[in-house]
C-alpha cells in the first residue's frame, strides 16, 4: 500500500511561468562580454554575502 497517492498530472503552463525567465536570461548573459559580466556577478555575490545579518 503506497504512502502517497498516484503522481499528479503535469502542472499547466501557468504554474511553470515563474521559471520562464531563466532561458531568456541565460541567452542574454551568453551574449555579454565575459569580463564585465564576471565583475558584476562577483560584485553581486560579494554584496549578498556581506549584507547577511
Amino acid at each position: 500500500m503506497p504512502d502517497r497517492p498516484a503522481a499528479a498530472p503535469p502542472a499547466p503552463a501557468a504554474d511553470r511561468a515563474p521559471r520562464a525567465w531563466i532561458a531568456p536570461a541565460v541567452a542574454t548573459v551568453a551574449t555579454l562580454p565575459l569580463a564585465p559580466t564576471a565583475v558584476v556577478l562577483l560584485s553581486l555575490l560579494f554584496l549578498a554575502l556581506v549584507d547577511r545579518p
